[in-house]
């Protein structure tokens, strides 16, 4: 446990001029955004004497009109500003020192089946504790919004997400934190705002009710994100998503927004609305390019035979659907076939889609029907049909896609069948990075 930290806020009135100006702060700090978003850079010093790298400023993921926060070593006391453009910019800067958190391990066993690890306030020393400034509004929650940071990073993530903590209500104004999770890039999951289920945050453009949104500590515009991460990303969808009885694969009607959204998507999506006050990257080119693959990994297939999850032989961190025993590392299954099914959930098809995945398969033999690999599927509940069979012996990772030019309630299943007893002291069939996006 974190614990309880004082953090340090204090704002500095100063001007980014033609030519390099330089303050004094009035704390020493590791972390300052500006409230004011300029063409400006700016470096910190400790002593006045050895200065940081310069540093332009770029928008705060849920405020764009000021600036995320930039990260620099531990007791810092000077800050030099110059303009970019040669015009001066009058700014309000925000300097924070977050306090140091001792040193500390969470056990990210899960205690209910549905439910990861999650971090509390208190463990993660926010100086508020378990309340926020004001009474708690709440709503039904209809959408899952996926975020990022877009600052740091940082390896003390405690004392990160304590200085947006600090940023968010001292510079914004707001209650609380604006997440109602964060995760760090090792995939610890931390409670955010205060109130518990259905607590209405400030993450979704001033459009927040009917929304739950989570945030990656990070900036994902270029970067990618770590296995780990993703990962915990995925447990926090699943878990809210059993919870409100969401479809992680459907879509639908966003009140605020007055936007048809897919039940997971991510703060830029509320860009189209004439309602919503911001317009925002967030959460990055990267994150947001793999929010097909989330949605699907946070659907919850069905298997039966030998298929399960594994990291064995992930192409995608940092899992896998694998037929296949763990304890032989093949799919050998003395006196009986080796056959098994994994179904998608059901999804909604309202214009022609492709199905994508990835698929590693080594059988014993590539040239009769031992080893039988078929993708089918079926239309609004009716009978299951064959889309395609897949024949050979790949033992590197090959993409496929597949044409759905199907309207209506869709199910997919990728069906093994050995159709023998032996010889099947082989690895089997992996498949990864399961999608299905529209054309």
């Amino acid at each position: 446990m974190v614990a309880a930290q004082t953090v340090q806020y204090q704002e500095l009135a100063a001007t980014a001029g033609p030519l390099v100006l330089r303050y004094p702060a009035p704390i020493a700090f590791s972390a300052l955004a500006s409230k004011q978003m300029a063409p400006i850079r700016l470096r910190t010093s400790p002593d006045a004497e050895s200065w940081s790298n310069w540093r332009s400023l770029t928008p705060d993921s849920e405020n764009p009109a000021a600036s995320s926060l930039l990260w620099f070593g531990p007791g810092q006391r000077w800050i030099e500003l110059e303009s970019l453009s040669g015009e001066p910019y009058p700014l309000q800067l925000a300097v924070i020192d977050p306090g140091v958190s001792s040193p500390f391990k969470f056990d990210r066993r899960k205690f209910e089946d549905t439910r990861p690890r999650v971090v509390s306030r208190i463990e993660w020393g926010c100086p508020d504790g378990d309340k926020q400034r004001g009474t708690p509004s709440y709503s039904p929650v209809t959408h899952l919004i996926v975020h990022h940071t877009a600052d740091g990073p940082i390896s003390d993530y405690p004392a990160w997400i304590r200085a947006i903590w600090a940023f968010h209500v001292n510079s914004n104004g707001w209650a609380d934190i604006g997440y109602n999770f964060l995760v760090a890039p090792d995939g610890t999951i931390f409670e955010g705002r205060a109130g518990g289920d259905n607590v209405i945050g400030a993450h979704f453009s001033c459009q927040n009710a009917g929304t739950l949104g989570v945030s990656l500590l990070g900036n994902f515009m270029r970067q990618q994100t770590t296995p780990e991460a993703f990962h915990a990303l995925e447990q926090v969808l699943r878990w809210q998503a059993t919870r409100i009885g969401l479809n992680p694969l459907g879509e639908g009607l966003h009140a605020g927004s007055r936007l048809t959204m897919p039940r997971i998507s991510s703060h830029r999506d509320g860009n189209p609305s004439p309602t919503t006050c911001t317009r925002t990257d967030c959460p990055g080119d990267v994150l947001y390019s793999q929010l097909p693959l989330l949605r699907w990994n946070v659907a919850d297939w069905q298997s039966t035979g030998l298929w399960h999850k594994t990291t064995r032989r992930a192409l995608s961190a940092p899992e896998a659907f694998w037929f296949g025993n763990e304890v032989s590392g093949n799919y050998d299954t003395p006196g009986q076939p080796a056959t098994g099914e994994l179904v998608s959930p059901e999804f909604e098809l309202r214009a022609d889609a492709v199905l994508r995945f990835a698929t590693w398969h080594e059988t014993e033999n590539p040239t009769t029907d031992w080893d039988q690999k078929w993708i089918d599927y079926r239309l609004d509940g009716g009978e299951w049909r064959s889309l395609r069979q897949l024949d050979g012996i790949y033992r590197e990772w090959v993409r496929q896609q597949i044409p759905l030019p199907y309207r209506g309630r869709v199910q997919l299943r990728f069906r093994f069948d050995a159709r023998d007893a032996a010889f099947n002291a082989f690895e089997g069939w992996y498949l990864d990075d399961i999608q299905v996006t529209a054309n």
